[in-house]
């Protein structure tokens, strides 16, 4: 079994409750709560570790740091936030294989333009969906670990409603994304015309450990 694959043994077919922490000690408590698995944001690495606003100030290096000390205190999965993949296709590739290193059960990547802000601030701006796609696939190709996942976030419900978003997450999903996050869906998460694509969970969704 690969290293992520021992990770997410057991939750292959559960759904899975992802915790948010902010460190490598909040692991414990979040355990002991019940969670299964645990997701580090690019706004806690920003603003926790760092002290910055979450608009694309940090970089692959803290994130990669922050994610090993997270891995080493604890068994359980950890999803990381990996913002746009810190700029092109090159660039992605060394974001996957980085994380990868740090024991990362997952990658996020998301589709706002590389000066990016959080998810939760106005003014968001979209990358082309073409963009997006080509660092999905440089994730994918980029990954040696099979049990480990990726993970795309859409921001285009907010910026560009509902008809746009469920076109890029079918993209997305053709592109090799294995789950897709979608970002404020509030009630329109729901609708039915998010219906799942071939080969892709709708979030939050479990993972095989194959």
């Amino acid at each position: 079994m690969t290293p992520a694959g021992r990770r997410w043994s057991g939750l292959e077919r559960a759904l899975v409750q992802v915790a948010g922490l902010v460190n490598a000690y909040t692991a414990m408590p979040t355990e002991q709560a019940g969670f299964r698995a645990l997701y580090l944001s690019g706004s806690v690495v920003a603003t926790a570790s760092f002290g910055l606003p979450d608009l694309g100030l940090t970089t692959l290096a803290g994130a990669a740091e922050e994610a090993r000390r997270i891995t080493a205190a604890t068994s359980f999965p950890l999803l990381v936030d990996a913002d746009t993949g810190w700029e092109a296709r090159p660039m992605v590739d060394r974001t996957a294989r980085e994380l990868e290193r740090a024991d990362a059960a997952a990658i996020q990547l998301e589709d706002q333009v590389t000066e990016k802000r959080c998810g939760h601030r106005p003014d968001k701006r979209l990358a082309p969906s073409a963009e997006t796609e080509e660092r999905i696939a440089a994730a994918v190709s980029a990954r040696a670990d099979p049990g480990s996942a990726v993970i795309e976030r859409t921001d285009a419900l907010a910026v560009e409603g509902l008809d746009t978003a469920v076109e890029r997450a079918r993209r997305y999903a053709a592109a090799g994304g294995d789950v897709l996050f979608r970002e404020g869906a509030g009630n329109r998460g729901s609708s039915p015309r998010w219906s799942r694509p071939p080969g892709c969970q709708s979030w939050p969704a479990s993972r095989s450990s194959a």
